[in-house]
């Protein structure tokens, strides 16, 4: 739309159009344009007929700083942006593009003065500006692990959105984040300022901080706190408030060590052991106490002969491949996993002798681009990486690979580490050759609870000066920490897929049990934390508690605490929102599966065949219950009940839902459930399901079914 003389001008001075920038509109809007297309040099060009009479003009200050950001042409840009800010102080854009160039070119020590001290002031002048640099501010803090203070920039970034697909945009990294493996759990959440109780000394200092930190001075509120709470030591809401601006500001360290003394200062056992969770936590992510991680990388002359090498070792192991994504320009051509030993040692019995995963091995292949040949890297994943192990994988692939020393290739500097609190334990382990499916799972599983329960609990862990679990276990004085340790194992369970149940650890150490929460509102429920909500008391709060608690555990992997309360809205029960009773049980049976807790999982199968026919389920949702309990019985080697469920599909089914025999047909090949009495039902030629089951393919075999299976698939724990 066209502007009005007497319209503010859109250079932001404050003035008229007609006052300001109208005699050079067109001029500066020639400019803008080669700008949009990504044309630099010219938009240069334009500008400097402009100048000088209109060198300061707000609107060419901005494009000539893009155009140098566009060309890397650093210094100008920070010249242009000193300019900028001294001829129009009140321009939001020169303090937006100096703590864009101070992101790109510095560390966040750097960059955190002039977000905390400009972007209120951003936001007030042009919140679609502040938005932007609340979402880049969040990319950076992600690298440096920064990530309480990661969802409180997403939360500030969702109040100045100005737009829906921004606001979607922020509200699906949420999302993102919050069922990321990388983000432990107890970080998934915003947390608040704590206000100081009435009957406390220093209300008037402590009211002026919290002037200081509503206006997003984190660090500075963090320190005033902090200040504070030296002068009244034993106040948990000072040192808390105080570790919350620190987490908030990216200050690891001094989070860790405000955030824990408030854990100490607390009466109630189980918030203390959420602060001294967060601690450790902040702890961890700390570089000076990770061990860097190594990453190599090499040229390759031929990726299809470089693979013809490595298929041949045998501690190298090679994974499927994920399906294509259209986001990504040079999907991998191979994923190997370094072992330990060779593949095919160990046995079932001996839990220990089984090969774990130390490293990866990944394979570009090569592009049309000469100068992009093929690229093989090779990175480790645990401490126990040796140069040995290194120098393996150089040997075997051999002359396919160029080792010549040169920039960007050989030994990468680390941009990543592993806690020393953890860098001792290995989930990754490559079961042996020729298990069903089931007995994969209850293997992966068996070594989980081996590496938690037998080598975790006797680890010196620095969290615990030193100390083994077992032995500060032992300590009354030392149950807090040391609660707050198993919540910390917890998440980094979470990232191998194995879900810890905390009770459970706790009462195998004699600490003591999880005590409940009771929220009688859901005001109340909002104001806890995530760590809170996992030790809800889902049967002793109103309704309303459970089904607000509900979307908030059910979007993450706290697989325990979701079980509790799916059991206590289905006996209650209590209908959730677009949620109905068979989708409760599906999913209830979905998690029991995932634990392998095959009898809740048969229960859960009743109760959702039940539910279902009680609304009156079509023929696909009682197929889909046939289906769950096929698996069930499956997963538990109960061949009589396989078989009976197996007659009961083909003669139900088969023919007239097709896509269930392709179904069945994955989950026999992954069971490798291949009897005779299997074969002939799937074939046609048992006796009571005769004709229910032939097909074109004639007798199946598993060989056969890994060929011909092309509907849906029935999902198996483990699968994504």
């Amino acid at each position: 739309m066209a502007l009005e003389p007497y319209d503010p001008c859109p250079c932001g001075s404050s003035k008229k159009f007609k006052f300001c920038c109208q005699p050079i509109i067109e001029e500066l809007g020639a400019v803008e344009r080669l700008i949009a297309e990504k044309q630099p040099k010219q938009a240069l060009l334009a500008a400097e007929k402009l100048e000088p009479e209109h060198a300061l003009n707000p609107l060419l200050l901005r494009n000539k700083i893009m155009a140098f950001l566009m060309l890397e042409r650093q210094q100008e840009v920070l010249t242009l942006i000193r300019q900028l800010q001294q001829a129009h102080p009140q321009d939001p854009y020169g303090y937006y593009f100096d703590i864009r160039w101070h992101l790109f070119m510095s560390d966040w020590e750097s960059t955190r003065p002039l977000v905390e001290e400009h972007l209120t002031f951003i936001g007030e002048k042009n919140p679609a500006l502040a938005y932007q640099v609340a979402i880049e501010v969040v990319d950076e803090l992600l690298n440096n692990g920064c990530f309480m203070a990661v969802w409180r920039y997403l939360f500030d970034a969702l109040l100045w959105a100005r737009s829906e697909d921004d606001a979607r945009h922020v509200m699906s990294a949420f999302h993102e984040l919050n069922k990321s493996n990388d983000i432990p759990l107890p970080f998934r959440n915003l947390y608040q300022l704590r206000a100081l109780p009435e009957n406390q000394p220093n209300q008037a200092e402590f009211a002026e901080v919290m002037q200081v930190a509503n206006g997003r001075h984190w660090n500075q509120a963090a320190q005033l706190f902090e200040a504070l709470s030296e002068k009244d030591p034993h106040q948990p809401v000072l040192s808390f408030n105080a570790g919350l601006c620190y987490a908030w500001s990216g200050d690891l360290a001094a989070a860790a060590e405000l955030l824990g003394r408030a854990g100490d200062d607390l009466p109630d056992f189980e918030s203390a052991v959420e602060l001294e969770t967060l601690a450790q936590l902040h702890d961890q992510q700390l570089p000076e106490v990770q061990i860097p991680l190594q990453t190599y990388r090499y040229r390759v002359q031929s990726v299809s002969r470089l693979l013809s090498q490595l298929d041949q070792e045998q501690r190298l192991h090679r994974q499927p491949l994920p399906p294509e994504r259209p986001d990504v320009d040079r999907p991998p051509a191979a994923v190997y996993l370094l072992l330990d030993r060779p593949r095919n040692s160990g046995t079932a019995d001996d839990l220990n002798s089984l090969p774990v995963s130390i490293g990866t091995v990944l394979i570009l292949d090569e592009v049309r681009d000469p100068a992009a040949p093929g690229e093989l890297y090779v990175r480790s994943l645990i401490p126990a990486f040796t140069d040995a192990d290194h120098e393996l994988v150089v040997r075997v692939a051999g002359e396919q690979i160029d080792v010549t020393a040169a920039d960007g290739w050989g030994l990468l500097p680390s941009d990543d580490g592993i806690p020393r609190d953890v860098a001792g334990l290995n989930f990754n382990i490559v079961p042996p050759p020729g298990l069903r499916r089931s007995e994969i799972l209850k293997l992966v599983n068996a070594h989980a609870r081996h590496v938690v329960f037998d080598k975790w609990t006797q680890l010196p862990l620095e969290s615990l000066d030193g100390m083994t679990p077992a032995e500060a276990a032992r300590d009354p004085e030392l149950h807090m920490p040391v609660c707050a340790a198993i919540n910390v194992l917890a998440s980094v369970t979470e990232t191998a897929n194995y879900s810890l149940n905390v009770d459970e650890l706790r009462q195998h150490l004699g600490l003591p049990a999880v005590e409940p929460m009771v929220c009688q509102t859901s005001e109340e429920l909002k104001l806890s934390s995530i760590q809170d909500c996992l030790r809800l008391a889902f049967n002793e709060v109103p309704a309303e508690v459970v089904r607000d608690a509900f979307p908030m555990l059910a979007s993450t992997r706290a697989i325990h605490p979701l079980r509790k309360l799916l059991d206590a809205i289905y006996d209650r029960e209590i209908s959730i929102p677009e949620f109905d009773v068979p989708a409760v049980c599906r999913m209830a049976c979905s998690l029991a599966i995932r634990v392998l807790d095959l009898d809740a999982a048969q229960m859960w199968c009743e109760r959702g065949r039940a539910a279902n026919l009680r609304v009156g389920a079509d023929l696909v949702a009682r197929a889909d219950w046939d289906l769950n309990e096929l698996e069930v019985a499956a997963l538990s080697n109960n061949e009589e009940k396989v078989i009976e469920l197996l007659r009961k599909c083909a003669r139900e089914y088969f023919l007239k839902i097709p896509q269930t025999k392709q179904q069945i047909l994955q989950l026999l090949k992954l069971e490798r459930l291949d009897s005779p009495r299997v074969q002939a039902i799937m074939s046609g030629t048992d006796l009571q399901t005769v004709g229910a089951g032939i097909s074109d393919g004639g007798l199946w075999t598993p060989e056969s079914a890994a060929a011909s299976a092309s509907g849906g698939k029935l999902w198996v724990p483990g699968q994504d």
